[in-house]
């Protein structure tokens, strides 16, 4: 199925489990997400052959904001560009816009066998909304992609742009870039639709649960 198909079908699972009516479900418009494509400009991430973690996040992150905002959500983005965003300036963003989440879209590296999705998420404020935010998100990324779950959702003390927000926020790290079944899907067009619009989807299913 294709992502629309995807996340039609989940979509109406959502509603009738749920019970919640149609006004309820679609009361995103209510809520803006701040999307971080991490890295950018001088800085390109993690780095396999000739291809440069900076370019997939900025990929994935523009249907990320596409899909939010065909929901009704309201997006706003620390980068839309190959630029540099130093990070003190990326929480500020969010801050200064009094965001209800904060969504930062990087990718792994590590072991050539190393592969699959996995969340972060603070240690030091909103745990528990940004652990089921963490939750639904690599859910949906490993229901709506052909990424596979490297590990559960963990917290962080130390990443800046989660411990420094002042609102529910993760790190999505889509794939392994040093993993070829990884690094081939998330180059792909079809792939990067996919896990943006999956990463939405557990946004979605987040901001549902939450009104409930």
């Amino acid at each position: 199925m294709s992502p629309d198909q995807i996340r039609k079908f989940l979509k109406e699972e959502l509603k009738s489990k749920s019970g919640k009516s149609s006004s309820q479900v679609s009361a995103a418009s209510l809520a803006t997400i701040c999307v971080d494509p991490g890295h950018g400009g001088s800085d390109p991430g993690a780095v396999s052959g000739t291809t440069q973690e900076k370019t997939l996040n900025l990929a994935i992150a523009k249907w990320l904001k596409q899909y939010l905002e065909s929901d009704g959500f309201s997006v706003v983005m620390t980068r839309s560009t190959d630029v540099y965003v130093n990070l003190t300036t990326r929480y500020t963003i969010a801050n200064n816009n009094n965001v209800d989440a904060f969504v930062s879209v990087h990718n792994n590296s590590g072991v050539s066998t190393a592969r699959g999705t996995e969340c972060i998420y603070p240690s030091n404020h909103d745990v528990d909304s940004s652990l089921s935010l963490a939750t639904e998100v690599t859910d949906a990324v490993v229901n709506g992609t052909s990424l596979p779950k490297h590990r559960d959702p963990y917290s962080s003390s130390t990443l800046v742009v989660l411990t420094q927000t002042t609102m529910p926020a993760i790190i999505s790290e889509g794939g392994f870039i040093t993993n070829t079944t990884d690094r081939n899907y998330l180059l792909s067009s079809a792939g990067q639709e996919a896990l943006g619009s999956s990463i939405e989807l557990g946004v979605y299913f987040w901001w549902v649960a939450w009104l409930s």
